[in-house]
């Protein structure tokens, strides 16, 4: 696979004024594309498709890239939403992300200890990457005293 190829990403909707056009990032690198579908949620898109050295890649094969062991960038940042309300409660600057394991699990990781985080004496550890984002999601945003205090 190579990650360092060109690539576009072309989907629908988000915050066109238009929800049906078509809408067209290039990256340069394939990899990046790949993080920037699976990781920044700050718009709502359609289908998205990456297309790298002839080759389209669209939903469950997107996932697929990201999943992979060797795909780049296992220690990921992603992106938080930084809207008005984001900002009233906080939220803005992560204080955690996603680490890919070796066995293609995921740990949440605070960025600080570089230690999993640990809520009521449960490790954030070997967990499906759906599982991970959502708790990065939580913790990231202004639910993260909760979720530390009350657990999942």
């Amino acid at each position: 696979m190579d990650y360092e190829a060109p690539a576009e990403v072309t989907w629908r909707g988000g915050r066109s004024r238009n929800p049906t056009a078509l809408r067209r990032k290039s990256f340069p690198h394939l990899w990046q594309a790949v993080q920037f579908v699976i990781g920044d949620k700050t718009e709502l898109r359609g289908m998205c498709r990456i297309r790298s050295k002839g080759v389209s890649y669209t939903g469950e094969a997107i996932e697929a890239l990201y999943a992979r062991f060797d795909f780049p960038d296992r220690q990921i940042q992603h992106i938080v939403p930084s809207g008005f309300m984001d900002r009233m409660l906080g939220a803005g600057v992560p204080k955690y992300r996603l680490l890919k394991d070796k066995d293609s699990s995921w740990s949440v990781m605070c960025i600080n200890t570089e230690l999993p985080v640990e809520i009521n004496g449960v490790r954030m550890t070997r967990m499906g990457l759906k599982q991970a984002e959502e708790m990065l999601r939580v913790l990231n945003g202004p639910g993260e005293a909760d979720m530390l205090a009350l657990g999942p």
